[in-house]
């Protein structure tokens, strides 16, 4: 029985009524948000800060983004979103925050459509949209400006689920040029769902589930109709694997046998299915598990039967409702592909990948909320208000986890806090600190990292990195060499070792480790531009000016390569050459005294006594201090 009426709220306004409350209670939710600041130590610097893509927008900026990849993913979409973004607003991060928000109640708005389209009963349509609103789970999706990725992908593929609820009910009325039209609206939405996130290619799995739910038997002719979907998801799905593979980021978790990996996927989604009613520790990073005298924890073993026990009770439930097979078969196949078997980054699981896994089982939860108001009659009213103050917890819950993703202090202190063996915390934090010039804090971070895991090349290179900035040569070097024995290859420790070796006066050390590190990456900027600096101390100006010269290719708007290559120009004699860098150089950073120094050299050279007496007079004023008698000789 699927306790299904025909109009699920009694008058128009009424309707409208109960959603403006719901889109009223989700964006209260959601408002501690709209102050916080980029997440760069978790990927907002990758997709949003950092990203050389995010271009003013032209023919040329919407080609690069639909014809590369960011941090291993094909995502152009969301890209472009920021794109737009950052071409509007620069990089405040309130726009970004507000248009996640935004998108997430318009997902909301469409999932309240879709249970109209379903013709449930007005309360079911407002617990499954509140839930779908307001979930604590849905808080990373949301204020993780990152995943626009979720909230844009959700967008088009709620949207394809109504457009399809729809065909199912032309169909049934026999209405088949209806039902066509409604075929390839759902088509058309599931493309841009697959360019916003890959997940997206669960949609023809859940066409499935709704096939089935509304009864339309499995012949072959359903499934053949959905072969367009069939092959772009996978087509989409090979391109994932293969841009995952190559970046290495599949088979994270190979430390772990197949064997022990096949208990990931049970215990992830008896976690998931907990959560749902009781999401709590909720943390933006789970690890992977401690093995325990060489097992995995005993949890692991017993989530199988558990498992098995969940999925008795849906076949079970089949004798009286499709309600829970379907919730559940839902659920199943959206997050089938996120269980970590395989293993694709350093997280174990997500919140973030229940966002549409979820909806299946809010509408179990609806249903229950409806059958209990069927069974028990009389009592309605207390159905109801426990309903309702189980939903304002999660409101509240939901309110009060949003201010974790306040900026990246608050984010990983919450995770250090539940999972103090999350070293990646640990090192995240420890490089937001660093960012904001609070050293000691960062070096702690970064110890604290080390002490969970021994093995973290990153720490010790990173932790070097701040012993460089305190001038504690040898202790930075000792650093680099301890993350150069954990990987010999380690492009970024040999070219800070190189700098160590630099300010040591240690010059053919500094070129042998830079030489190497350049081998090792050949886009590799602050190689060059130091490698450079070590060329034009030992006089090698001609080398040194092929550095700079690949750098400033590589990265033209870096101030310090101009600076540099004018350097050496101005000591090869080609002081005409000098002044051009030394003018980009000013442009750019014109408070700078060494440039109009240096600048003020070659207009001497040339002859120019004013304009080097100017610049001169220029660079002092920035501070920066002339050689004895330099004035005199310019008046």
């Amino acid at each position: 029985m699927l306790y299904r009426s025909k109009i699920a709220f009694p008058q128009k306004n009424q309707q409208w009524i109960a959603l403006a409350t719901i889109l009223l209670l989700t964006f209260l939710c959601f408002t501690p948000t709209l102050t916080s600041d980029f997440i760069r130590t978790w990927d907002d610097g990758v997709y949003v800060t950092d990203n050389a893509q995010l271009k003013p927008l032209s023919f040329e900026t919407i080609r690069t983004i639909f014809t590369s990849t960011v941090g291993s993913n094909y995502n152009p979409l969301p890209i472009l979103t920021f794109a737009i973004e950052k071409h509007f607003f620069g990089l405040n991060p309130f726009p970004f925050h507000f248009n996640n928000v935004l998108l997430h109640l318009m997902v909301t708005v469409l999932v309240f459509w879709l249970m109209l389209a379903m013709r449930v009963r007005w309360y079911v349509v407002v617990v499954v949209s509140l839930l779908f609103g307001i979930h604590p789970m849905r808080v990373e999706s949301v204020a993780w400006i990152t995943e626009r990725k979720d909230v844009l992908f959700g967008l088009f593929y709620v949207a394809a689920l109504v457009a399809y609820v729809y065909r199912i009910q032309a169909l049934k009325n026999k209405n088949v040029q209806k039902a066509n039209k409604y075929f390839w609206w759902c088509f058309a939405l599931f493309i841009p769902a697959l360019f916003s996130k890959i997940q997206a290619v669960s949609l023809p799995l859940s066409l499935l589930v709704f096939d089935y739910y509304f009864k339309r038997r499995l012949r072959f002719r359903v499934l053949l109709e959905k072969t367009p979907f069939f092959l772009m998801s996978l087509a989409f799905g090979l391109a994932g694997v293969f841009f995952l593979d190559k970046s290495g980021a599949l088979g994270s978790n190979a430390v772990f046998p197949l064997s022990e990996r096949l208990l990931f996927a049970p215990y992830n989604l008896c976690v998931y299915l907990y959560k749902l009613f009781f999401p709590y520790p909720m943390s933006t990073f789970y690890p992977y598990p401690v093995k325990i005298n060489g097992g995995l924890p005993t949890i692991y073993y017993i989530t199988p039967f558990l498992l098995l026990g969940i999925i008795a009770a849906v076949i079970w439930s089949l004798k009286r409702t499709r309600v829970l097979a379907f919730g559940f078969l839902f659920f199943l196949f959206n997050i089938v592909f996120l269980l970590q078997i395989v293993g694709a980054g350093a997280a174990f699981s997500a919140d973030r990948f229940t966002y549409i896994p979820y909806l299946g089982l809010f509408f179990a939860m609806g249903m229950g909320v409806d059958y209990l108001m069927q069974k028990f009659p009389k009592w309605r009213v207390v159905t109801l208000s426990l309903t309702a103050s189980y939903l304002l917890v999660f409101a509240a819950y939901t309110y009060q986890h949003s201010k974790v993703w306040t900026n990246s202090a608050t984010l990983w202190t919450y995770t250090v806090d539940h999972y103090p063996g999350a070293w990646q915390a640990f090192s995240n934090r420890a490089d937001y600190y660093g960012r904001n010039n609070q050293i000691e804090k960062a070096m702690a971070d970064y110890s604290s990292a080390i002490k969970v895991n021994s093995g973290f090349k990153d720490a010790y290179n990173n932790r070097g990195n701040l012993y460089f900035r305190l001038g504690k040569d040898k202790q930075a070097l000792q650093d680099y060499n301890t993350a150069l024995r954990i990987d010999s290859k380690n492009h970024r420790a040999l070219g800070n070792r190189g700098a160590i070796y630099y300010r040591m006066g240690q010059y053919q050390n500094a070129l042998d480790d830079l030489n190497k590190s350049l081998e090792l990456k050949k886009n590799y900027m602050e190689g060059y531009l130091n490698r450079g600096i070590v060329h034009s101390v030992l006089g090698q100006y001609d080398k040194a000016k092929l550095d700079f010269d690949e750098l400033i290719r590589l990265n033209p708007k870096n101030n310090m390569a101009h600076y540099w290559r004018g350097l050496a120009l101005q000591n090869m004699g080609n002081h005409t050459a000098a002044l051009a860098d030394f003018n980009t150089a000013i442009q750019r950073k014109p408070q700078n005294g060494k440039f109009y120094v240096s600048r003020s050299e070659s207009y001497k050279a040339l002859g120019d006594k004013s304009k080097a007496l100017a610049d001169a007079k220029k660079g002092q004023q920035f501070g920066e201090k002339l050689r004895n008698g330099y004035l005199e000789s310019l008046q």
